[in-house]
């Protein structure tokens, strides 16, 4: 599934089940109405905006772009605590066409995971 079909995927009723963290990758997981699971990795992620958890998890919508606010304040940041060689345990380029996995819960919390790639695992 690319991320044009995930943008064109009905999320509403999935709820967030949790979020796993890697040195590379963020895992999503999320569960249907029918409790089957679903896996979404952002790989490559360079960070994570979640702020305002209560106590909800159900899913309003969830969509992948590759510009926002958040992306933007991310690679500034990089750039300003990494100088001009942005070496870390490898070599990234932030001249790469950077994803942003956006989730929208039904209380108005946003998740926003810039990264450099999107996709559904199993």
């Amino acid at each position: 599934m690319t991320y044009k079909d995930i943008n064109k995927q009905n999320w509403h009723d999935f709820s967030l089940n949790d979020i796993k963290i890697d040195y590379e990758n963020i895992v999503v997981s999320l569960l249907d109405a029918s409790d089957k699971l679903i896996k979404i990795m952002c790989k490559g992620f360079i960070g994570i905006h979640y702020l305002g958890q209560w106590d909800e998890n159900v899913v309003k919508d969830i969509n992948i772009g590759n510009e926002s606010d958040i992306l933007e304040q991310t690679l500034q940041i990089i750039k300003v605590n990494n100088g001009t060689s942005y070496k870390g345990g490898g070599l990234r380029n932030l001249n790469h066409q950077w994803l942003e996995l956006q989730i929208q819960l039904i209380d108005g919390v946003e998740i926003k995971i810039p990264c450099m790639e999107v996709k559904i695992i199993t």
